[in-house]
């Protein structure tokens, strides 16, 4: 499904839950080659910066929740295509935290993607922290008897921090490259934004690092203590 938004220096394209038109409508109207068109189509689309002749396509990673069973270990490429004055954002699942951004966050075309960036950074650490409560739910439940399911959350657990650090590692990367690229980052509050997403993917980076280790303590203790 296609939403324009005509701001006051670019338009946003936010393409969610595209279909077979709506990829037609981004090759006929947009001039989106079939290259990106197939890796927007990817699930396992890994974070990076590419230049085409008439555009540039940033591919990041986002934590969504699974919907279906509320897991949260899962994380979905979003690809963000800009030029001169056209921003198209395109994601196979929904993407909550594009509603996010206000209108006054969207004063310019860089500004917006730095945005979409730092809100990502902050998407990471709010699940992060939702995923070490259930690794002290099944700790405090495990401490009491031996249970499969609480194991099995464990591993879940285990499973998304592993996913989760790919993603930011790879957005890391998307930023640095948006940083060399000439002229992208050049006003005082594009700098100041490139910075706060930076020390966000920081923290992230050390919390899921953090959480990381404690788990396989845990993990160790309950083992050794019932081998």
């Amino acid at each position: 499904m296609f939403v324009t938004e005509k701001l006051k220096t670019f338009s946003w394209v936010n393409v969610g839950n595209p279909d077979h038109e709506d990829f037609e409508k981004l090759q006929t109207k947009y001039k989106i080659d079939e290259d990106t068109i197939s890796d927007i189509l990817d699930p396992d689309e890994q974070p990076r910066l590419e230049v085409e002749d008439d555009y540039k396509v940033i591919i990041v990673r986002f934590p969504i929740i699974n919907r279906e069973n509320y897991t949260m270990w899962h994380t979905e490429p979003l690809s963000i295509i800009f030029s001169t004055n056209r921003v198209i954002t395109v994601c196979r699942k929904r993407c909550d935290l594009l509603d996010k951004i206000k209108r006054s966050e969207k004063t310019s075309r860089e500004e917006f993607i730095l945005n979409i960036m730092y809100y990502i950074a902050e998407s990471y650490l709010r699940m992060l922290k939702e995923l070490n409560k259930r690794v002290m739910a099944s700790k405090r439940v495990l401490q009491e008897r031996i249970r499969k399911k609480e194991l099995m959350d464990l591993l879940e657990v285990e499973n998304s921090y592993t996913l989760y650090m790919a993603g930011i590692k790879g957005n890391v990367t998307g930023l640095d490259k948006l940083e060399k690229m000439r002229s992208f980052i050049k006003t005082d509050d594009a700098i100041e934004l490139a910075e706060d997403a930076r020390i966000e993917l920081g923290q992230a980076t050390e919390v899921v690092t953090s959480y990381s280790k404690m788990l396989k303590s845990i993990k160790y203790l309950f083992f050794h203590s019932h081998s």
